[in-house]
Order: structure tokens, then sequence, then C-alpha cells
């Protein structure tokens, strides 16, 4: 039996995620050689890759706390809930900083992500 969250995935996240390579391809065109400027692109769609995850990972540990919680009485699912939830880092906005490889150039850079 599948989680809700990895059905949930598979009906959006995947389309989603599909979209994002087809986009990613019109960018970059079919064709033989490396195609410039979508360095950008290409940090965008990791960006876009890993907050599909977090989803995912949010959405798995909301199914394992139900799982929990319906194994109790009202009350006590409440609290239950609250405390397996009380400082999830999936919830929050850490600061993170996240160095790219030097390019071709030789410049490496640093994105800051919330």
């Amino acid at each position: 039996m599948s989680s809700p969250s990895y059905t949930e995935w598979q009906r959006e996240g995947l389309s989603r995620l599909d979209e994002l390579e087809r986009l990613h391809v019109d960018a970059r065109g079919a064709g033989p050689g490396r195609r410039w400027g979508t360095e950008q692109f290409n940090r965008s769609l990791l960006v876009a890759l890993v907050a599909q995850f977090q989803t995912y990972c949010r959405g798995l540990h909301d199914d394992a706390i139900d799982v929990h919680v319906s194994h109790n009485d009202a009350h006590q699912g409440d609290l239950l809930r609250t405390l397996m939830t009380q400082g999830r880092k999936l919830d929050t906005q850490t600061r993170e900083r996240v160095s790219w490889p030097a390019t071709s150039s030789g410049s490496g850079s640093t994105l800051s992500v919330r």
C-alpha cells in the first residue's frame, strides 16, 4: 500500500517535473552541442527539484503522523500531532548557502536559499 503523499507525488509532482524537463529541452535545443546561457535555468531547475522533494518529504511525514494519531483518542491525537510537528525543520525557512562550481570563465557563485 502506498502512502497518500506518494500517490499525490506520482499524480502531481511527476507532471510538474516533466513540464520542467520539456522546458529545459526547449531551452537547450534538441541538436548536438552545448547551449550557452542555460546556466541560470539549470540552477532554477535544481531549486525546483529540491522544492518538489521537500514537499514530498513533508507529506510523507504528515502521513506517518496520521498513522500514529489514528491509534489514539481525539484529545491525545491532537496533542501527539502538535508534538510531532513542533519545530519540524520541513516547515521552517532556514537560510542556507549553496556554492555552485566554477563556470567556464572560472568564477563560482554562491546562492542564498530561503
